[in-house]
């Protein structure tokens, strides 16, 4: 993935986040062209992980998208769901 797309898809995602936790909703995102493995590498490095936790679960729809959410112990912070 070219520094470009990557910063694309790093703000893309980066917003989704900030839309779910501000308005407590799961947030639908099209990542189309991009790899699910890119996809979670940025993920990774949008998450403070000293605060907090993320998983995933990967659904196979006509379009392979990802379910995925952010918990600091109970509590869900943010969630998304990924379509690439």
């Amino acid at each position: 993935m070219t520094t470009s797309t990557q910063n694309r898809l790093r703000e893309s995602l980066r917003k989704a986040i900030d839309r779910s936790i501000r308005q407590n909703e799961i947030v639908h995102i099209d990542c189309a062209g991009s790899d699910i493995d890119d996809v979670i590498s940025v993920l990774d490095e949008l998450t403070d992980f000293d605060t907090q936790d993320i998983d995933y679960v990967e659904l196979n729809e006509p379009n392979c998208t990802l379910d995925v959410w952010a918990f600091s112990g109970e509590e869900m912070i943010w969630r998304l769901a990924v379509t690439v």
